[in-house]
C-alpha cells in the first residue's frame, strides 16, 4: 500500500465515523429537543489535522455536510445558511495548522497546555467561520455567534475530553508521516533494541576457543590469562603475532637450545 492510498483509506475511516455519529446523535437528540445535539466534527477533525496536516480538515468538513444530508433526508427546513455553515463554515479550523509550525511540534502526550490550547482555537475559529455563514441574513452574525458558542460549550467540553483520551492511545494523536518513516526504519527505541539482538547474537556465533567481552564482563574482572586469551585472538584476527606469541616462540626456541646442547654433551661424554 503507498502512501497515499493510506492517507486516503485513514481519512476515509475518520469520515465515516465522524459523519455516522453526526447522523445518530441527530437522531438522538431529536427525539428530547431539535434545538442542541452533540458533535463530533470538530475533535475528529482536530485529531486527523495532527495526523495528516491541513488534510485532516476534510473529516470535519464530510462530518458537517452528513448533518445537512441528515436534515433533508429527514424532512427539515433547512436554509442556505444552514447549509453554509456546516460545509465551508468549518474552512476556518485549518488556522490551526499553524500550532504546528510555532511549536515544532505537535500536542500528545501529557502536554495539557499545548492540548487545551490547540482544541480551545479549533472551536473559537469554527464558530467565528460558522457565523460569517449568516452574513446578509434577518439575523446579526453577533448574535448567532453567541449562540452558537453558548450551544457548543458543551461540545467543546466534550471535544477536550475525547482529545485527551485519544491522546492517551498509542499512535492515534500521532504524525502519520513519522509514523510511516518509523515504520521503514524504526525508531531509537527499535534500533537500540536491534543493535543489542546483533550483537548478543554475534557473541553466540563466537568460537568456544575465543573470549567475548560478555563472557570476561559476566564473571567479574577478567584474570590475567582471559586477557592473555583475548590478545591472542584479537592479534590472530588482525594477523598479527602478539606478545604473548613472542615470548611463547622465545620460550620454545630456548628449550629447543637447551635439548639440543643436552644432546651433544651426552655424545662427547660418550
Amino acid at each position: 500500500m503507498s502512501k497515499v492510498q493510506f492517507k486516503l483509506l485513514d481519512l476515509f475511516f475518520f469520515s465515516f465515523i465522524g459523519a455516522l455519529l453526526e447522523c445518530l446523535n441527530l437522531w438522538a437528540f431529536s427525539q428530547f429537543s431539535g434545538m442542541y445535539y452533540v458533535s463530533f466534527a470538530v475533535v475528529l477533525g482536530l485529531i486527523a489535522m495532527v495526523r495528516w496536516d491541513w488534510a485532516g480538515v476534510v473529516v470535519t468538513l464530510i462530518t458537517g455536510a452528513a448533518s445537512v444530508v441528515f436534515d433533508i433526508a429527514t424532512g427539515e427546513s433547512v436554509g442556505i445558511e444552514w447549509i453554509l455553515a456546516n460545509t465551508i463554515g468549518y474552512l476556518p479550523l485549518l488556522l490551526n495548522v499553524f500550532w504546528f509550525k510555532g511549536m515544532k511540534r505537535k500536542p500528545g502526550g501529557k502536554d495539557y497546555g499545548y492540548i487545551l490550547g490547540y482544541v480551545l482555537t479549533g472551536f473559537l475559529v469554527t464558530e467565528i467561520g460558522r457565523s460569517l455563514c449568516y452574513i446578509g441574513s434577518s439575523t446579526s452574525i453577533q448574535s448567532v455567534l453567541l449562540q452558537c458558542v453558548a450551544y457548543d460549550l458543551i461540545n467543546f467540553a466534550i471535544g477536550l475530553v475525547v482529545f485527551i483520551i485519544a491522546c492517551k492511545q498509542k499512535k492515534l494523536v500521532y504524525d502519520m508521516n513519522t509514523y510511516l518513516v518509523e515504520q521503514h526504519t524504526g525508531n531509537e527505541e527499535s534500533r537500540a533494541r536491534s543493535e543489542r539482538d546483533d550483537y548478543i547474537s554475534l557473541e553466540q556465533m563466537a568460537e568456544k576457543d575465543e573470549i567475548s567481552d560478555i563472557a570476561l564482563l559476566d564473571g567479574g574482572v577478567p584474570t590475567p590469562e582471559d586477557l592473555e586469551k583475548l590478545n591472542e585472538v584479537k592479534k590472530r584476527m588482525e594477523g598479527k603475532s602478539s606478545k604473548y606469541d613472542e615470548e611463547k616462540k622465545a620460550l620454545s626456541q630456548l628449550e629447543e637450545s637447551r635439548k639440543t646442547k643436552k644432546k651433544n654433551s651426552e655424545g662427547d661424554s660418550k
